[in-house]
């Protein structure tokens, strides 16, 4: 937990749930191939932590798990994975680029929210579900497997939908490009549209 100080930890077979939140010492941790679920927020805070080796068999990633972990670059998910939760990737600010599995259904609220060195996503799942701030304040992201991006406006690929924004709240879409948005707004996304205009529309 809280008190531990090595750089660089192995975690023995026998353990099945672990928790390092703030822990500022951490760089890199070897989980075991029997854990096949990570709690919530178990490496939330670990700024320092860059390399995470996990488990062969993990299927369950809980709700901000990586987050604010701003030294991570890069991370391999295995193939057995069901389900991450939200915000698991938030304020990863190292992330680099990443593959999810096919077998994720759902990238939830702020799963990659600033996120601000990701370039690229390579989704498996054609039929991915993801949320309005998913992506938010990804601003160096330029391609999603399955999607279109387009100034800065997360699309369908036949541009029949539209998702996010993937500027962050400070951003602003400038006048010019309203004319952009005459596509269909998704309608999973379609309640949080007023706010979308409210927030990144400028006259």
């Amino acid at each position: 937990g809280n008190g531990v100080t090595c750089e660089i930890i192995h975690i023995p077979e026998t353990v099945k749930h672990i928790s390092f939140g703030y822990n500022k010492h951490l760089k890199e941790i070897f989980l075991p191939n029997s854990m096949t679920e990570m709690g919530n927020a178990c490496f939330t805070y670990c700024e320092n932590l860059k390399t995470v080796h996990l488990p062969e068999n993990l299927e369950t990633i809980g709700w901000r798990t990586f987050k604010d972990c701003r030294s991570i670059e890069e991370i391999l998910l295995p193939p057995t994975l069901q389900k991450i939760d939200f915000g698991c990737f938030m304020n990863c600010s190292s992330l680099v680029k990443i593959t999810i599995p096919i077998g994720v259904k759902k990238l939830g609220i702020s799963f990659f929210e600033n996120c601000s060195n990701l370039r690229e996503i390579t989704i498996e799942n054609k039929d991915i579900e993801i949320c309005p701030t998913t992506f938010q304040g990804c601003k160096s992201l330029s391609k999603i497997d399955n999607f279109l991006i387009e100034n800065g406006l997360l699309y369908n690929l036949d541009k029949t939908e539209l998702y996010t924004y993937l500027g962050d709240n400070k951003d602003k879409i400038v006048k010019p490009k309203i004319e952009i948005i005459t596509t269909p707004i998704s309608p999973h996304v379609m309640v949080y549209w007023q706010q979308f205009k409210e927030r990144y529309i400028t006259n």
